[in-house]
């Protein structure tokens, strides 16, 4: 099977410093692609380095800023592989990705898409594995499950074909794009398969600042995602602004409980820090209640993290 890596991507080097991470991972494989394409929006120097990995890489780059499912539905466009693997560009792949990805398929006939866990790197500080809890605990289910119905773009193989006929991902939609496009392909052709060799390191927000910002922008989605797609679950909130209120506690006891199921050890790390969980949720309520009140995330700008490089622009 012929597969091809898409790789969306915007201004991650004055924000993130990961690019490069990203591509050596993609690019150094056990069991390399077929083909590996970027699809680039950004404006501070961040494609300057995705030029130092051609030809291997291939760069699609786009002249204004545009949303991750409309630059990985472009990437899919362009793509040639029978299936797509998408990966995000402050994420690391395992040397084992995409054998992982291979076998997935190869052991599970028929299965319309792969994914596999989602893990922090060694060195993660307790605002990045918080971060990460937060963002992907819905995830945690990948360490032991055999089938699932969602998987995010972090990590998520699927056939070119079924994907397509589907439409892709929704565009213009800041959050959610992978919960509304993984729903509308599993509902349709069946669930995802995960092989444990598949593996992704997240590298997530770093400070403080960063993790609030990130966190609020995740609210902000999570309403936008609900507003354009009712039947997801959480959809009341978007619907009945006046319940967003009642958000944090819904969501601390939906965080405690699948936890402790599939990951006891990131539900301890929440709870030896109660204050800094408490705040991250204010932050995450915060972006919900500004996106049901009509208020722009596009105006807002991400704060660095730790670790991030200067970009061409700012040297």
């Amino acid at each position: 099977m012929k597969l091809t890596v898409v790789v969306p991507t915007y201004n991650v080097e004055s924000t993130r410093g990961t690019m490069r991470q990203c591509l050596e991972s993609v690019v150094s494989q056990d069991a390399p692609a077929d083909e590996i394409i970027v699809v680039d929006s950004s404006d501070d120097g961040t494609t300057d380095v995705i030029r130092e990995f051609e030809p291997a890489v291939r760069l699609i780059h786009l002249p204004q800023r545009t949303f991750a499912g409309d630059a990985l539905n472009l990437g899919v466009r362009e793509a040639n592989g029978e299936a797509i693997a998408f990966i995000d560009s402050d994420c690391i792949a395992e040397r084992t990705w995409i054998k992982g990805i291979r076998e997935g398929y190869a052991q599970n006939d028929g299965a319309v898409g792969v994914t596999g866990p989602i893990r922090g790197p060694e060195n993660e500080n307790i605002y990045a594995r918080l971060d990460r809890i937060l963002h992907l605990n819905h995830l945690s289910c990948l360490e032991t499950a055999k089938w699932v119905t969602r998987a995010s773009t972090t990590n998520l193989s699927v056939r070119r074909q079924p994907f397509m006929e589907i439409g892709g991902f929704p565009e213009n939609l800041l959050g959610n794009k992978d919960y509304i496009m993984c729903k509308k392909l599993t509902e349709r052709f069946g669930p995802l398969a995960v092989h444990r060799d598949a593996v992704v390191y997240h590298l997530s927000r770093d400070t403080l600042e960063s993790l609030l910002f990130h966190q609020r922008r995740f609210g902000h989605g999570f309403v936008a995602g609900r507003t354009r797609d009712p039947s997801l679950s959480g959809a009341i909130f978007a619907r009945h602004p006046s319940l967003i209120p009642l958000m944090p506690v819904m969501r601390a006891a939906a965080l405690t409980l699948r936890l402790s199921v599939h990951h006891r050890k990131d539900l301890m790390a929440i709870l030896g820090h109660p204050v800094l969980f408490a705040r991250a949720l204010s932050a995450w309520t915060k972006g919900a209640w500004e996106a049901a009140h009509g208020k722009d995330i596009e105006g807002w700008d991400a704060p660095a993290s730790a670790n991030a490089r200067p970009s061409a622009n700012e040297v």
